[in-house]
C-alpha cells in the first residue's frame, strides 16, 4: 500500500515500489474539507483526493480513499485548539501522523492483505538491535523525521520510505522521466 497525496514524492514513491516489482495500491486520506481555505495547498483535501486519484489511475494502479474528517477534527484540531490555549505550540501534523493517519492507513493496508505501507516522507528506518527507530534522510533540507515522531514502534515496522536516499530534485528528475503530471507541482502546506 502506498500513501498518496496527489504530489510528486508519493507519485514517485509509488513509482519506485512498482520498479521493485512490487504491487501496487494507493490510499489517499481525506482530512479537511473547508470552502474557506486554499484546498490547492493542503495535503488531504478534496481537491487532493481528486488529484491523487489522477495520479494513482495516471499509472495503472488501484485507488482507495479513507475519510478521516471527523477524527481528524476530534483528535488533531481539537488537541491543537486545546493546546494553543494552553500556552503550547502543538504540531498538527506531528499529532496527525501519530495518532490518525498512519494508523488507519496501515489498518487498511491489513484488510487489503498488504505487508506494509510506503510513504512520500523523506525519512529512513534503522534498526538498533531493539527495534525500528526514525532516522534523517539523506536530503538534510527535506527531511521529515519531525513530522513522524509520535509514531509507535509497531508503526514504524510496517512503514517504507522510498525517497530516503534521494533528494528532492532528484525526485522530481524521476518524475519528469517517467511523464508524471506532478512533477513540477508545488509543494502542499497545511
Amino acid at each position: 500500500l502506498v500513501a498518496m497525496s496527489g504530489g510528486v514524492d508519493s507519485a514517485v514513491a509509488a513509482l519506485l515500489e512498482r520498479e521493485r516489482g512490487v504491487e501496487v495500491v494507493a490510499v489517499t486520506v481525506k482530512l479537511w474539507t473547508d470552502q474557506r481555505t486554499d484546498a490547492a495547498k493542503s495535503c488531504c483535501s478534496p481537491l487532493a483526493v481528486l488529484g491523487a486519484r489522477g495520479v494513482a489511475h495516471s499509472l495503472g494502479i488501484p485507488h482507495f480513499t479513507l475519510d478521516l474528517e471527523s477524527v481528524f477534527r476530534e483528535r488533531v484540531v481539537g488537541a491543537f485548539i486545546d493546546g494553543y490555549r494552553a500556552g503550547e505550540t502543538p504540531n498538527p501534523c506531528v499529532l496527525c501522523n501519530g495518532d490518525v493517519r498512519i494508523d488507519a492507513m496501515i489498518a487498511l493496508a491489513d484488510r487489503l492483505g498488504c505487508v506494509y505501507l510506503a510513504t512520500g516522507h523523506y525519512a529512513r528506518i534503522a534498526d538498533d538491535g531493539e527495534g525500528p527507530l526514525l532516522a534523517a534522510a539523506a536530503d538534510p533540507a527535506k527531511d521529515q523525521t519531525y513530522m513522524l515522531s509520535g509514531l509507535r514502534t509497531s508503526s514504524l515496522a510496517r512503514l517504507r520510505f522510498p525517497l530516503a536516499g534521494l533528494t528532492k530534485a532528484e525526485v522530481r528528475e524521476r518524475a519528469e522521466r517517467a511523464g508524471l503530471p506532478v512533477a513540477r507541482k508545488p509543494e502542499s502546506q497545511d
